[in-house]
């Protein structure tokens, strides 16, 4: 039997032929949260690992910045970092257009 591995199957998939996310491209998703302790940050790391898609994650606290890469839609990793009750907004410039949006849980 043969089968073609594609370089996208490769970097994307951890087995042969996936038609559901083989062809999925990683995105970068850029937050601003109101972040300011460590454990701030074990909260956004919380919620980040539990986050299906999420491939990896940046969390700079000085900066208050947050960088997702991963199969994910950028407002759902808006929401789901929203739910540690931090305030979390896109950063500057990289929302969507007209889907610039602030969540603050409640």
């Amino acid at each position: 039997m043969k089968f073609a591995i594609y370089v996208s199957d490769f970097l994307f998939c951890s087995r042969p032929p996936c038609p559901h996310s083989c062809f999925s491209f990683l995105k970068t998703v850029v937050l601003k949260v109101d972040m300011s302790c460590q454990g701030c940050v074990g909260a956004v790391k919380r919620v980040l690992g539990k986050l299906d898609g999420v491939e990896s994650y940046d969390i700079d606290l000085n900066e208050k910045k947050v960088v997702v890469k991963g199969n994910v839609q950028p407002d759902t990793v808006l929401q789901t970092v929203s739910k540690t009750g931090k305030k979390t907004t896109f950063w500057e410039g990289e929302a969507p257009a007209s889907e610039t949006s602030t969540v603050t849980a409640s």
